[in-house]
């Protein structure tokens, strides 16, 4: 599989393409094939997104106020991706053993 060694800067003309080392990569392959699975329920999902563009819909349609939007999180503190990418790769491999 071809994979690309940079990451993509198109999300903002500012941001500086990142190098992404071929552990990293690795790595990741590997939390994705230990999170894939066959099949989804379609209940366990909600498109968080559509349900607020609707209400904002419903609000100028009823000529209401709009909704309140909260404000994002903001992280506090940094996190060693890789740790975390391991931690998961290593939580998703022993659910899967057990299951």
């Amino acid at each position: 599989m071809a994979r690309p060694r940079a990451a993509c800067a198109a999300a903002s003309a500012r941001a500086a393409p990142a190098t992404v080392t071929e552990e990293e990569l690795e790595e990741a392959d590997r939390l994705i094939e230990a999170l894939t699975v066959d099949e989804v329920e379609g209940g366990e999902f909600r498109d968080h997104y559509r349900e607020a563009v609707e209400a904002v819909i419903k609000a100028k349609r009823e000529h209401l106020e709009l909704p309140e939007t909260p404000e994002p999180a903001r992280p506090t503190r940094v996190v060693d991706l890789m740790a975390a990418l391991r931690e998961s790769v290593g939580k998703a491999k022993a659910a899967r053993d057990e299951g």
